[in-house]
């Protein structure tokens, strides 16, 4: 019955019925599914990642302005604080990006009430102490490696337990430590070719 119903239809009619049945997108990862459900989120990570962002440059700022004042560089680029800033500012730009993406179809009001209904699932998310896990890395790079350690060694280290903690797999941990360790040694092989080779900026 119901497809004589639709072969009987006009092609108007048929437009409209196909009008009015929810839309799915393709997404970049070309996954089908209902789109701006997790813009909130976005608006609250562009948010963090902006704090992170600033308080990364204010700190670098600082270690310019002791190294200078204990003469250990006269120049900017010299100091321990110049490639922290260049990644803060990359992720910054980026950052409020993802932002002005997250408000395009709602304002600030409404994201922060969608965040309060969604507090309670997403506390119990294990993504998010994933997510707080690769943070507290972040930070003991930026506070704590870099400064005490040779750049290289302290940006090898940090990558490779960031990776390994993303992609922590028991059933194929060989693996996964080969691909982490290879990609954190290239990683920061090429930083410090390109830089310090191609641009003749010193590493810190």
């Amino acid at each position: 019955m119901s497809t004589e119903k639709e072969n009987a239809m006009t092609p108007e009619q048929t437009a409209d019925v196909t009008a009015a049945e929810p839309q799915e997108e393709l997404s970049a990862l070309g996954q089908v599914g209902a789109t701006h459900e997790k813009e909130h989120l976005d608006f609250l990570t562009a948010l963090v990642l902006i704090g992170i962002s600033i308080a990364v440059i204010v700190t670098s700022q600082s270690y310019y302005q002791q190294q200078i004042k204990r003469k250990i560089c006269s120049v900017f680029y010299e100091s321990t604080g110049f490639m922290p800033t260049v990644f803060a500012g990359f992720l910054l730009v980026m950052s409020v990006a993802l932002l002005v993406q997250s408000l395009r179809r709602a304002d600030v009001k409404t994201r922060l009430t969608e965040l309060k209904q969604a507090f309670g699932r997403t506390v119990r998310s294990k993504a998010v102490y994933k997510t707080l896990g690769g943070l507290a890395m972040f930070a003991l790079y930026i506070y704590v490696l870099l400064g005490k350690l040779p750049f290289w060694l302290a940006s090898v280290l940090i990558l490779f337990a960031t990776l390994l903690y993303s992609y922590f797999d028991r059933k194929n941990l060989p693996k996964v430590l080969l691909k982490s360790t290879l990609i954190s040694v290239l990683a920061v092989a090429g930083i410090v070719a390109l830089f310090q080779y191609a641009f003749s900026v010193p590493m810190p």
